[in-house]
């Protein structure tokens, strides 16, 4: 059976109109109603059958489906029967996904990739590259061997607080980072980190002005007590650079050209990405391959249904709101909504990459990463 297809001549991202939204729902869920009993594509074939006439192939898939589970929790109450569950190996493969030719859904006669240059690529500077690397050396845990704070080191502190003559502290935190000069503590407290070490016990007493802005503190005195438990250094030395390159790389000053060459790269695919969605705009969407919306949104029902690990309607509606939905339909609405919104992605990606010839070939699952990566190389060629 072939669907109607239509066409959208308007520049803006198309959605499926209202009766066009709930025949594509109606198709999701036929691929779950064979969990009672039928092919995926029962109902499709009967509907192809009917002898209606003057009914369009959406209007009598859209009455076949309202006649036959006009509830639409008839369908997933098939999914949790008895029956149903002996089935469910069955469902966890819908057959290969439909192949479709993205030219035919998508016209890209404006798209010109010579002027998707609006986004330029920024030289990374020294500072940049410094929290880079902090960010990394954080992530991976590897610290240089400061002994003694200074500027910028992170310190592992317990700490209280406690207001003038009282006797419980009014803080009282155990184990906490802190970046040496972020000024978390008032600054006066702040400049006594620098140049601590471990096992260092620092007390002091800090009037807060009466201007301060938290009313908690203002015009109030406090005892502070820090414990520096341990001193995370944040220089970057040889030893630091053989361990975040994985002893590629032996000097610390090899590393900072590495990490900016490295940074300057990323930026520059940044820009190349950013003028790829530049490019995808000046793309129109004129119609849908069904086949593959239909297999799309049927595989995200099953998928939800089957990690959910639901047993019964009600932990279906139950599991469903948790997500934030008010009913069924509005879920079905919502995953048909991000179904067709991915889908259209893939469609310009795709259309894109035939359009100048950087289509890859082979691998069928991972091409949507294959042509995007190559897009954006192009990309870049134009604006070098």
């Amino acid at each position: 059976m072939v669907a109607e297809k239509t066409i959208i001549k308007r520049r803006v991202k198309p959605r499926p109109t209202l009766v066009a939204r709930r025949c594509i729902t109606a198709l999701g869920l036929s691929g779950i109603i064979l969990l009672s009993g039928c092919s995926s594509y029962d109902v499709l074939d009967t509907v192809a059958d009917t002898k209606t006439a003057g009914e369009s192939i959406a209007g009598k898939i859209e009455r076949k489906i309202e006649t036959e589970t006009s509830n639409i929790q008839y369908v997933f109450r098939s999914i949790s029967s008895d029956e149903s569950k002996e089935k469910n190996e069955k469902i966890k493969q819908l057959g290969e996904r439909p192949t479709y030719d993205a030219t035919r859904y998508v016209d890209t006669s404006k798209c010109d990739i010579k002027k998707a240059n609006e986004f330029k690529t920024e030289r990374a500077s020294e500072k940049d590259v410094m929290q880079e690397i902090r960010n990394l050396m954080i992530s991976e845990g590897i610290f240089s061997d400061n002994e003694i704070t200074k500027k910028g080191d992170i310190v592992n502190i317990d700490y209280t607080a406690t207001e003038v003559n009282q006797n419980e502290p009014f803080v009282n935190v155990k184990n906490e980072d802190r970046v040496v000069g972020d000024n978390l503590f008032p600054e006066e407290i702040d400049r006594l980190l620098v140049g601590a070490k471990q096992g260092d016990v620092i007390d002091v007493e800090y009037l807060y002005p009466n201007d301060y802005y938290d009313t908690t503190y203002k015009g109030k005195k406090y005892d502070y007590h820090i414990v520096i438990n341990e001193v995370k250094g944040m220089s970057l030395t040889d030893d630091v650079a053989r361990e975040l390159s994985k002893g590629a790389v032996v000097t610390a000053v090899d590393y900072m050209k590495y990490a900016t060459s490295m940074l300057n790269i990323s930026n520059e695919n940044k820009a190349a990405e950013n003028n790829l969605l530049i490019l995808e705009e000046q793309c129109m969407i004129t119609g849908y391959p069904e086949d593959v919306l239909n297999y799309d949104v049927q595989s995200a029902i099953i998928n939800f249904y089957q990690e959910s690990a639901i047993e019964s309607m009600d932990e279906m509606e139950a599991a469903i709101k948790r997500l934030g939905h008010k009913s069924v339909d509005g879920f079905i609405n919502k995953i048909t909504d991000d179904t067709t919104r991915k889908l259209e992605e893939e469609m310009k990606i795709f259309a894109l990459a035939e359009k100048y010839k950087v289509m890859p070939d082979g691998d069928k699952q991972n091409a949507y990463d294959a042509a995007k990566e190559n897009l954006v190389k192009e990309i870049q060629k134009y604006g070098r």
